[in-house]
């Protein structure tokens, strides 16, 4: 789920620069805890969630695998096991889920005249009876993890937190995530599917745009920039009804860079009529080590860009009705393989035992955690 980087713009960087050095306490102290939020690379445990907690993160954005939940055909029903431990620590530690609702299982894309073995993790749904099973997979997991969710019933034990928003697919703009390749109008229908088997269940949930970033893989595979997709996605008639949130990845080698990229979407919003939409940061993040790379900014360096983009977005929170911010990602993963500099992008690093990095104190220091 890694984007690719953009080029330094000098007025930007000075623009970020000032906005970065604005203290951040009194933001931190008005903002709730739900806007400080992390997006892991690996596996995580019960005491995973319960450190976060400690850290004054309130949200954490964690993917729901329609391949792993439904694998067999609609007859074998839904396996809710690779959902339901992820729910239930989350709730324990008065945790917001965002789930991002991603995948298609093989017997699905079968439906499309599409063959892929063992998932179909980036495959879309197409036709019509691949969006009638989509949709009937996104009202299970409403009636699972919603204000009304089994899920609180079977578990009296826990606080119920029930799920209240959903980000649809993750960077659709790239051909690398959204395939055989990008399509506007694909998504759009996806997108409708899915917001009203949710909202026929709970009207007031968020529906969430999967997050995009600047130019996809600098633009070595078919895609969109993200305000290109989503001018045309605003193009789709009725469609505005259909979300709340747009997402962002505005992953940069500086902060000029990202604000480049929010910025460009900012624009959008407003050239669509929009300007009052919500907006999300559902990926960010530097890494602290690794090969050379735009994004590998060394220990420190990794501390200050966190300290930097998040006071940024402290600042324009209510402004730019920025729902919160979620880092990637939450500890090391040498073996995640998802970009070159991902491996070293944690608050936490592997090769020490996972010892806490400058970046957790520069955290923590912002949301109040320890």
């Amino acid at each position: 789920m890694r984007a690719g980087i953009r080029a330094l713009i000098t007025v930007g960087l000075i623009a970020v620069t000032a906005a970065a050095v604005s203290p951040s306490t009194a933001a931190a102290a008005k903002a709730p805890r739900q806007f400080f939020g992390i997006d892991p690379q690996a596996p995580l445990s019960s005491a995973d969630l319960a450190r976060m907690r400690q850290a004054g993160l309130g949200t954490l954005r964690i993917g729901f695998s329609w391949p792993a939940v439904d694998p067999a055909a609609p007859a074998g029903g839904f396996n809710w096991g690779p959902t339901d431990g992820i729910v239930l620590d989350a709730a324990r530690n008065g945790m917001r889920l965002l789930p991002v609702i991603y995948g298609s299982p093989s017997w699905v894309a079968a439906l499309d005249g599409r063959t892929c073995y063992p998932l179909c993790a980036t495959y879309a749904p197409r036709s019509k009876a691949a969006l009638k099973a989509w949709a009937s997979f996104v009202s299970g997991l409403e009636d699972r993890y919603g204000p009304r969710g089994a899920f609180w019933a079977l578990h009296p034990e826990v606080p119920s937190v029930p799920i209240r928003a959903w980000q649809i697919w993750n960077e659709q703009n790239s051909g690398q995530y959204f395939t055989p390749r990008p399509n506007v109008p694909a998504y759009a229908r996806m997108l409708h599917s899915a917001a009203g088997a949710i909202r026929s269940r709970d009207r007031g949930a968020e529906i969430v745009l999967g997050g995009m970033f600047g130019q996809p893989n600098n633009g070595e595979v078919p895609g969109y920039t993200a305000a290109g997709f989503l001018r045309r996605l605003y193009r789709v008639h009725g469609i505005k009804r259909r979300f709340d949130t747009v997402a962002i990845h505005p992953y940069a080698a500086s902060l000029g860079g990202m604000n480049r990229q929010v910025q460009r979407i900012r624009d959008q919003l407003k050239l669509s009529g929009d300007r009052h939409a919500q907006i999300r940061i559902t990926e960010l993040g530097w890494a602290s080590g690794g090969p050379p790379h735009p994004l590998n900014k060394g220990p420190r360096g990794q501390a200050r860009f966190l300290r930097g983009s998040f006071r940024y977005f402290l600042r324009h929170r209510r402004g730019w009705n920025v729902r919160g911010v979620n880092w990637f990602s939450w500890r090391d993963a040498s073996g995640a393989g998802l970009c070159k500099w991902c491996p070293e992008s944690g608050l936490f690093e592997e090769a020490s035992g996972f010892l806490a990095k400058p970046a957790l104190a520069a955290l923590t220091r912002i949301t109040g955690g320890s």
